[in-house]
């Protein structure tokens, strides 16, 4: 501690034990609170996958866009826990949590300073994007924890001149390894590591660097390279939208909130920090060590890096959606922006910014809590989920013999609800375009009318042929192409078959 900033042990003690309860208890109300929220489409698709078999986790990742890591650990803990919206979203709850302690880790371990340790785990833990994806059945949660863990070990085992430990760098490359199964968008940690060790640190462990990454991607290339290559060509990422201007900044507040709520707290943060604050609380830049400047300057690199590069790849390939993926940046922020405050705003000063913060996250978490939640700007109420239309159509008496078709992507959720009612057994289902069966988690758009149109014959010619007692369920997509095509082909037939 620095004699300028001394304060009573007592009260330091304290301070940081109050903080610490108080960030606890925060952490788990907002785990907690919505949990049991209907599950969107892309989460009902990680459980339907997930409760296979081995082999039929891996078939079906061949033909979506996903890896392997999580789905095989959601399998797992499937069989433990049961697959209840409850139980499928404490997974994530579990990578959450542990992805505060982790953040405080690489706070407290840079900055050598516990106060740093405490804000960043703070900033990690009120970051509503970090909040919602802690209650999504998807991988994202445990993709930020990995990160976390690969950039403190990547300080611990390359920032000096001297050579970090053989155990740390060993966790290195297992971490590594982890990542690169678990979602693709971890490579650019790893670029954006690889860009800070050259633009910022000593080159005396350059082959020792090279060869760790080299030995993290080994298993990757060598289980699931030819695996990735028909990923890379199916079209599952056509469906995201094109970046514009706003992306960059969008991606930033989204943080934390959004356009509005991001604005607030990190409008917040940085009117702090360009007030001059004058006493004991603050550090002077002459008190910050060469080495811990160089950490600093490197967590913005990492972090600007781990957003700006795939944003650039998005202008020739979509692969941002907001409000996921973008979780790989987070730690570095959240670490970079509590160092920053704790350098310089006055210990009681930022303990009740911390406060107001968290009032403010858990009154907005609150509002929200039984809405489904992808990111600041898309949102489903109740009526409007998949949730919402299983359950009205188990009311209209759902029963074997009875025939769903999906024009959407609506299936998976569905699929999964009936499932839970017990309403699936002796189900016909039946996807348009015939594609959508196979990715369960997003829409085939890419085909062209006449394939669309020949595919709906097909399916109105099955309907009107085939042999029932049941009902016909229509559960329709929000392409209003798809539908229309369908629509046309079963009146075709209708008129057909009305004919005398």
């Amino acid at each position: 501690m620095h004699p300028e900033r001394a304060e009573s042990p007592a009260t330091w003690t304290l301070t940081a034990k109050a903080l610490s309860i108080s960030l606890l208890l925060f952490a788990v109300l907002v785990s907690i609170l919505g949990i049991e929220r209907p599950l969107f489409v892309d989460e009902a698709n990680s459980i339907l996958i997930a409760s296979d078999n081995l082999r039929g986790v891996i078939s079906h990742l061949r033909t979506d866009d996903n890896l392997p890591l999580y789905y095989l650990l959601l399998h797992v803990w499937i069989h433990l826990f049961g697959l209840s919206e409850v139980a499928t979203r404490l997974l994530s709850v579990f990578f959450y949590l542990t992805g505060i302690f982790a953040t405080y880790l690489l706070g407290e371990q840079l900055s050598e300073d516990s106060w740093v340790g405490l804000y960043g785990a703070f900033l990690f833990a009120v970051s509503l994007q970090a909040i919602r994806l802690a209650q999504h059945v998807r991988m994202y949660s445990l993709l930020g924890l990995v990160a976390t863990f690969s950039t403190l070990l990547f300080f611990r085992s390359f920032a000096n001149d001297r050579r970090g430990s053989r155990r740390d760098l060993i966790f290195y490359i297992l971490v590594n390894v982890a990542g690169s199964f678990i979602h693709v968008w971890f490579a650019f940690v790893l670029i954006a590591q690889l860009l800070c060790y050259f633009a910022l640190f000593p080159r005396a462990t350059v082959r020792r660097l090279l060869g760790s990454l080299t030995l993290s991607a080994l298993p990757f290339l060598l289980l699931w390279g030819r695996f990735f290559l028909e990923q890379m060509a199916n079209g599952s990422s056509s469906w995201m939208p094109k970046i514009g201007l706003w992306s960059a900044p969008g991606a930033v507040l989204e943080f934390y909130g959004g356009k509005y709520i991001g604005s607030v707290i990190l409008g917040a943060c940085g009117l702090l920090l360009l007030l001059r604050w004058r006493g004991p609380a603050q550090l002077g830049p002459e008190e910050i060590r060469p080495e811990q400047k160089r950490a600093q300057r490197a967590l913005l690199l990492i972090f600007s890096t781990s957003v700006a590069v795939p944003l650039l790849v998005s202008l020739f390939r979509h692969i941002y959606f907001p409000g996921r993926y973008t979780i790989i940046a987070l730690p570095s922020l959240a670490v970079l922006l509590a160092w920053r405050l704790a350098a310089k705003i006055p210990r009681p000063l930022l303990a009740g910014f911390a406060s107001a913060v968290m009032v403010l996250v858990l009154s907005v978490h609150v509002a929200t809590r039984e809405d489904v939640i992808e990111n600041s700007e898309t949102k489903w109420t109740y009526a409007n989920t998949d949730k919402h239309a299983a359950v009205e159509i188990a009311k209209g008496g759902i029963r074997p013999g009875d025939i769903v078709v999906f024009t959407g992507v609506t299936r998976a959720a569905v699929v999964y609800y009936l499932r839970r009612f017990h309403c699936d057994r002796g189900l016909t289902l039946i996807s348009f375009p015939h594609e959508n069966a196979d990715h369960l988690g997003w829409d085939e758009n890419r085909l062209d009318q006449a394939v669309l149109e020949q595919e709906a014959e097909e399916v109105a010619e099955r309907l009107a042929k085939s042999e029932r007692n049941g009902s016909l369920v229509f559960m329709v997509g929000s392409d209003r192409r798809t539908t229309a095509i369908l629509a046309q082909a079963m009146n075709r037939q209708l008129s057909a078959s009305a004919s005398p």
